[in-house]
């Protein structure tokens, strides 16, 4: 965490840890520090929430849907 919670944004950088006003204001920020260095944490008065990147994979039935370009029938 940080020493001087003033200072947080500045110090996002290196740490994955966030003060729930600094992850509202700066939530661009903790998305893309979510997709390049992991998981980050912020902190709410004594809750901890953890944000993460998922990538949704590939699945034969969505891979139908998107070559044929619509509904797909279920005949």
């Amino acid at each position: 965490m940080a020493k001087n919670p003033s200072r947080r944004g500045l110090e996002q950088k290196d740490s994955n840890s966030w003060m729930v006003e600094d992850a509202r204001v700066h939530f661009d920020a903790l998305l893309a520090a979510a997709s390049q260095r992991g998981p980050q944490r912020i902190v709410d008065d004594g809750r901890e929430f953890t944000v993460s990147l998922s990538r949704a994979t590939a699945t034969p039935i969505g891979n139908k849907l998107l070559s044929k370009g619509g509904p797909i029938e279920n005949h």
